[in-house]
């Protein structure tokens, strides 16, 4: 294997995962986790906070978690810190398939990682087109907690029929422990699924982005 071969998988972190440890070849798979976090803070604050009971969180604009995929060192040894850690979630477009799907494999690969870490990690599911929801489950346990963000979910009747559609497959294919809801629980049908709420924080303001 030639030194320039090896730079560019350690550039992609494919040096993280064994073959066996991806399903399909195509995202690395993540271990069930059932740990039902007190609290939730966001990516921005952990870097300031001392509370380590907390659960931290992703659903802030990529552009606040973008260092953790550049300097995982760093970032993985933080988060070890606290108590749990809700999967990443990198942006997915419906329109734009190819960097929605290298956004779920960034987002699998630091939730992988940090499990090797010893971590515990709540996997997420982002919702999008039937396909790239359906992409989205590969390597996912089932009989685990997921957790979802229902936020901007009620501004249009697309974004409302979208939100139900994934919970509806999550459902019926990960037939999960329970459901993290990040935002409003609002009307949706969550199939009897145990769910709990976790509100919108007011988004946190440091000198600078993490």
């Amino acid at each position: 294997m030639s030194k320039n071969f090896e730079r560019n998988v350690r550039s992609i972190h494919l040096d993280w995962c064994k073959p066996s440890d991806m399903v399909e070849c195509k995202l690395p798979m993540i271990e069930p986790c059932n740990y039902i976090p007190q609290r939730l803070i966001s990516i921005r604050e952990c870097q300031h906070s001392t509370d380590y009971e907390a659960g931290v969180h992703f659903f802030v604009d990529d552009v606040f978690f973008e260092k953790i995929w550049s300097n995982p060192t760093y970032w993985i040894k933080l988060l070890c810190k606290f108590s749990c850690v809700i999967m990443p979630d990198f942006s997915t477009y419906c329109d734009a398939v190819i960097p929605s799907m290298w956004n779920l494999y960034r987002s699998r690969m630091i939730g992988k990682r940090l499990q090797d870490c010893g971590q515990r990690v709540i996997p997420t599911v982002p919702f999008g087109t039937y396909e790239l929801t359906h992409f989205a489950l590969l390597g996912l346990p089932s009989n685990s907690l997921v957790c979802v963000s229902s936020v901007g979910a009620r501004k249009r009747h697309y974004s409302r029929m979208t939100f139900q559609s994934g919970i509806d497959i999550i459902s019926m294919f990960l037939k999960p422990s329970g459901v993290i809801v990040y935002g409003e629980l609002d009307t949706f049908d969550y199939h009897n699924l145990k769910t709990y709420h976790y509100e919108q924080s007011i988004p946190y303001k440091p000198d600078e982005a993490c």
